[in-house]
This record gives structure tokens, C-alpha cells and sequence, in this order.
């Protein structure tokens, strides 16, 4: 059932992509606009040396920076939309749900701080019904799972062959590290 909603899923989230793209290149013509008119107005100026004159120029130049550093925000944000690397985290990969039946496994042989970072990225919780002898576990995966994931499996604490014991505050580095910038999705 998986496999078949990863599709559409991988489709929706192209399609934010590309509408998040056009976006960032509009804005990137308005940069360029307002650049090519900051250097018409210094052109004007000529070789007046006047006060006046020369904080006209500052005051241009002061915008001209504002916007150069617009556009390099803008281009490497342009960027990052549209050049897909390896391990991207917006490609779903349906054969990992092959994968899936390890996991209790090797969650049994994890220590309790590596254990208890996952069940938080992936907000799992459990409904014990004790009069029914009934568990119903749920599982969310949100956009800043693939971070927290990611971010443990960096963490060299959670290596049996780098620390026998984890920190106590592995988890809180994980989250802090999960929604930086740099690792939050899309």
C-alpha cells in the first residue's frame, strides 16, 4: 500500500519544488531589476563630487550590497531546489519498506538513548487497551524525520565501537542538530 502513495508523494512534493522554484527565480529578476537601476542612478551621478552627491552614491552602494547579497541567497536557494544529490531526501525509495521487519531486531540491540531517539522522530505512540488485551502503535513521519534520522546515524555516540554508554543528552543534540537549516527538508 506504501509503494503505491510514494509515488504520488514523490509528485506532490515535485511539484512544491518547481512552485517553490518559479518563486525564487521571480524574485531573483526583481534582484536583477533593482541592481540594473541602482547602477543607472550611479551612472547619473557622472562625476559630481558635491556632499550631496557623493552620499547619494553611499546610500546606492549601501542598496547595491543589500540586493548583491539577496541574489547570492536567492541563487544558492534556486540552487538546492533544483539539483537533486545523492541521498536526497525527497526521493522515496519504496524497497527500504523491504527493510522494514529488521528493525525490532536491531531496535532490541540499541542502546535506550539511541531507542529513545527514534521513537521521537518518529512520534510514536501506543494505545493500550488492557480490557481488549489490544496495542495500537502509531508512527508520523513529517517533513523533519529524514534530519533527526540522518542526524542520529552521524552521531558517533550511538556506534558500539565509539561509546559503550551514549550520552544522556543524545537526544536533545539530535533534535537540536535534526532542524538546523541545513538538514530540515523543503
Amino acid at each position: 500500500m506504501l509503494e503505491v502513495q510514494l509515488p504520488a508523494g514523490d509528485a506532490e512534493l515535485a511539484e512544491q519544488r518547481d512552485r517553490k522554484a518559479a518563486a525564487v527565480r521571480r524574485q531573483l529578476t526583481k534582484v536583477e531589476t533593482a541592481q540594473n537601476g541602482l547602477l543607472a542612478q550611479a551612472e547619473r551621478l557622472g562625476d559630481d563630487t558635491r556632499p550631496a552627491a557623493q552620499a547619494m552614491r553611499d546610500r546606492i552602494y549601501a542598496q547595491y550590497t543589500q540586493r548583491h547579497d539577496q541574489h547570492t541567497t536567492l541563487t544558492a536557494e534556486l540552487e538546492a531546489l533544483t539539483t537533486p544529490g545523492p541521498g536526497d531526501p525527497n526521493a522515496a525509495d519504496p524497497a527500504l519498506l523491504d527493510e522494514l521487519p529488521y528493525a525490532p531486531g536491531l531496535l532490541n540491540e540499541a542502546p535506550a538513548a539511541v531507542r529513545q531517539a527514534i521513537y521521537a522522530a518518529f512520534d510514536i505512540h501506543c494505545l493500550y487497551r488492557q480490557d481488549q488485551g489490544q496495542v495500537t502503535i502509531w508512527a508520523t513521519i513529517t517533513a523533519t524525520t529524514p534530519g533527526i534520522i540522518q542526524a542520529l546515524i552521524n552521531d558517533p555516540r550511538t556506534g558500539t565501537s565509539t561509546s559503550a554508554t551514549p550520552s544522556p543528552d543524545l537526544f536533545a543534540d539530535l533534535m537540536t542538530a535534526a532542524i538546523a537549516p541545513e538538514t530540515a527538508d523543503n
